[in-house]
Parts: C-alpha cells; structure tokens; sequence
C-alpha cells in the first residue's frame, strides 16, 4: 500500500518546465499576445454580427403597427432637428439684424419669429443701456481729476503799463519779458 501512494505521489507530481532563456520566454509571450489578440478580434467580429442578427429579428417580430410607430418616431425626431435648425437660423438673423454677434444666439430664447424678435431687442435694449450706464460712468469718472497744475498763464503787459512800474531795475526787466526791449 505504501508503494502505491508512493506512486501516486510521484504521478500527481507534475515536473516544472524549465526556466527558458528570457528571449526565449519574451518571444513565446509575443506569440500568445499575437493569437489571443486575434482570437478577441475574431469574437469581437462575431458578437457584433450577432447583435445584428438579434436588431433583425427584433424588427422582424414587430407588427406593421409597431414598425409605423418606430418610422413615425423617427419622422418626429427629424422634423423637431429640421425646426430648431430653422429657429437657430431665425435667431442668427435677427441677431444679425440689429448688430449683435451670433455668439448671443444661446441666449436667445423663443418658438416663433415674434418671440424671437423680441427676445433679441431686449438683449439688445439691456446691452445699450449698460453700455450707455458704464460710458458715462467712466466720463464721470474721468471729470473727477485734479485740475492740472500749470500754473497761472502770464498775462503780458503793454506798453503804458510798464511806464508806470516805479522801479527802474524792474521796469528794464519787464521790458524784455514783455518783448519791448
């Protein structure tokens, strides 16, 4: 009995594989990316194959009444792209149309060209306000200042003005200041 589970031991016993050279192991790590990479491309390819098949059957077990419901929906779909492109396009004219930018468009809110119109010259009234408000702030500020400092302006004397200096040194430098000398 002993011999046989010695035996068995050794049976169970499962040799280690050698330890091969790293390039060796590097190489044989590149294969088994290589086909494990093929073989998930391969079921990639067939799991969407697949979810094609199950679209199919899907729109094959519809009724007629369901398939309109989904063509009707998808109609809807389009025709409510097609209105708010058409909107879109109205909000950029109208912007357009007083000067502002179509940066503002996102701004803009309203289902016909009414609302639109007056949605955009609010935006447009608001913005001239503030810009009026804002100018005359900062001309007000601006007249605030100081008044400059340079001084009185020399008023230049005539003649008969200077013969009445009393001082002789001071009327001679009056002379030349005033250019009669």
């Amino acid at each position: 009995m002993a011999d046989e589970q010695v035996q068995a031991q050794e049976q169970v016993q499962v040799e280690e594989p050698k330890v091969e050279e790293s390039a060796g192991l590097d190489k044989r790590l590149a294969e088994l990316e290589e086909r494990y990479k093929k073989e998930l491309a391969g079921l990639n390819k067939r799991n969407s194959e697949l979810e094609k098949k199950v679209k199919l059957t899907e729109q094959e077990k519809m009724t007629e009444a369901e398939r309109l419901e989904a063509e009707r929906k998808e109609l809807q779909a389009e025709k409510d792209a097609i209105k708010r492109e058409k909107i879109n396009l109205q909000i950029i004219k109208e912007l357009a149309s007083v000067g502002l930018p179509a940066d503002f468009a996102n701004r803009i809110s309203g289902e016909n060209e009414d609302e639109i119109k007056a949605d955009v010259m609010a935006l447009n009234k608001f913005l001239d306000e503030r810009a009026h408000e804002r100018s005359e702030a900062e001309i007000a500020k601006r007249l605030k200042g100081e008044v400059p400092k340079g001084g009185a302006a020399k008023k230049k004397l005539t003649y008969e003005e200077i013969t009445q200096i009393p001082d002789r040194n001071e009327r001679i430098k009056a002379y030349k200041e005033n250019g009669y000398a």
